[in-house]
């Protein structure tokens, strides 16, 4: 059973019970309402312009069956993420003008002028970061008073995080990192909308020769289409952009390695399986949820690179 002790004014501790991965899953699941959205918005304009065409009725079930298959795809991944990644147990600790989190195999901190927004959703607290991934803690680790606490100190300019000087490895990161997680995220994006798609048409039996069929079918869903992945991508470019010129420092023990930028993240090389070099760059993958982790390869002496998991040049 999940439990919930605080161990002093604005420190948390929480114990994860055996349904947490399902919960987490449902609440970030239902974060990103996108796709969804533009998928519904699809099917409502083949349904108001098509509806006596039976390749528009036609066109309407590919694009239902697209979106049931897309989320049940993106939960199941999710939830499969969540499983893997859980903790034993995870403290935070709220200070005045920082958030510090811990658990056993990795630690965080940032300071509260990193957050740009806080949202409570679904038992749930996500904290948004600029360019950064939202940090999402359960309510058992951010009730509301803590909440506050992370709101009011957004307008503070507080130093709180570790000095990126103070690092032995330090970097920028560059333009190329941006071009490189761009088209990770592009692919994805078209591989993702393809296969679906394609599957999508191969269980109505529908061709794609009949779908084109009608000019106006194909005009209204290339375009929308294009739309729903230039929405994305553009995202993916802002997001990252925002990165270019930072400062970034690592520094390495024996068993964990620390990175520091926007805030500070200490982790086991065992929660990655993967090391790759790729030019300038230096990936890394999480084994928890396989998604590659792009840095400046400077960060990254020779003989540290060894102490990861599945290590290619």
């Amino acid at each position: 059973m999940s439990d919930e002790t605080p161990l002093r004014e604005h420190v948390y501790q929480f114990v994860p019970g055996p349904g947490y991965p399902g919960r987490l899953a449902r609440a970030v699941w239902l974060g990103g309402a996108s796709a969804r959205v533009m998928l519904v918005l699809l099917a409502c304009i083949a349904l108001a312009f098509i509806l006596p065409n039976v390749v528009g009725l036609q066109l309407i079930l590919v694009l239902l069956l697209v979106a049931a298959a897309v989320e049940a795809v993106r939960f199941a991944t999710m939830l499969r993420v969540a499983r893997r990644g859980v903790p034993a147990t995870m403290t935070v600790m709220f200070d005045p003008f920082g958030m510090r989190y811990l658990a056993p195999d990795e630690s965080a901190s940032f300071a509260y002028h990193r957050v740009t927004d806080v949202r409570r959703r679904g038992g749930f607290v996500f904290m948004f970061r600029d360019g950064s991934s939202a940090t999402v803690l359960p309510d058992e680790l951010c009730p509301p008073d803590a909440a506050e606490r992370v709101a009011d100190g957004m307008a503070s300019l507080a130093s709180f995080e570790a000095d990126v000087e103070a690092f032995p490895n330090r970097a920028t990161y560059g333009r190329s990192i941006v071009s490189a997680a761009v088209r990770r995220e592009l692919i994805s994006l078209f591989t993702t909308t393809a296969g679906v798609g394609g599957a999508a048409i191969l269980v109505t039996g529908m061709s794609a020769a009949a779908i084109m069929g009608s000019v106006f079918v194909a005009v209204i869903t290339v375009a929308a289409t294009a739309i729903w992945l230039a929405f994305h991508l553009l995202d993916a470019v802002s997001a990252s952009r925002r990165w270019v010129g930072r400062p970034v420092a690592a520094g390495f023990e024996d068993d964990f390695f620390t990175i520091a930028a926007s805030g500070t993240t200490r982790r086991r090389y065992s929660l990655f399986d993967a090391f790759e070099v790729r030019g300038s760059i230096a990936a890394i993958r999480s084994a928890s949820s396989g998604e590659w982790q792009l840095y400046p390869l400077a960060l990254f002496p020779e003989d540290v690179r060894a102490r990861f998991a599945g290590v290619s040049s």
